[in-house]
C-alpha cells in the first residue's frame, strides 16, 4: 500500500486499511474495496492474495 502511496492505518479489529483522500472530498464519494489473504474451499478465481491485489489495482 505504501508503494501505491495509501495512507495505510488499522481498525480496532486489526484491518488493514489503505486510503487516499479525495482532491475535493465535497465532491467525490467513498469507495469500499476489501479482501483477505485467507482462503475458502471453491473461493473463486479472486479468493486469497488476488483478491488483495485487485483491490489496490
Amino acid at each position: 500500500m505504501k508503494p501505491a502511496e495509501l495512507e495505510v492505518g488499522t481498525d480496532e479489529a486489526f484491518n488493514i486499511i489503505g486510503q487516499v483522500e479525495a482532491s475535493d472530498p465535497a465532491t467525490h464519494k467513498k469507495a469500499v474495496i476489501g479482501s483477505h489473504l485467507d482462503t475458502v474451499p471453491n473461493g473463486g478465481r479472486f479468493d486469497k492474495t488476488l483478491g488483495v491485489l485487485a483491490g489496490l489495482e
